[in-house]
């Protein structure tokens, strides 16, 4: 019987030993995760960085690049703007960085550039 209770001790002792900060990136919420745009026009990417609770971190800094090269369109990575220049299907990421340096990236995002309605 000493043997469970001196286990559940360290049980306890190891639970509150794992709390997350709350200013501490663990996932970055991406608002559009297929986003689509005609060439010529824009669209803003959007993305939240959360703590373990799901609440924003503000202290929490957004940055967009692309992933494939030769990509067919442009992107301002602290503005999230993107401007279709090229039909095709191209990737993207997220990264959140808070200070002093940790660093989280998303899964490459697919962008679909379709071509520009007639006018």
């Amino acid at each position: 019987m000493p043997a469970v209770l001196l286990l559940g001790a360290v049980l306890t002792a190891s639970c509150r030993d794992l709390s997350i900060p709350t200013d501490r990136v663990i996932a970055i919420e991406v608002s559009t995760t297929a986003p689509k745009v005609a060439v010529g026009d824009t669209l803003r990417l959007s993305a939240s960085a959360l703590n373990g609770a799901g609440d924003v971190v503000s202290a929490a800094t957004i940055t967009w690049a692309p992933v494939d090269t030769g990509v067919g369109f442009t992107l301002g990575p602290s503005t999230g703007l993107l401007t279709g220049i090229k039909v095709g299907a191209w990737r993207v990421r997220a990264e959140a960085t808070t200070p002093p340096s940790d660093t989280l990236r998303t899964d490459a995002i697919t962008v679909t550039v379709i071509a520009a309605p007639a006018p």
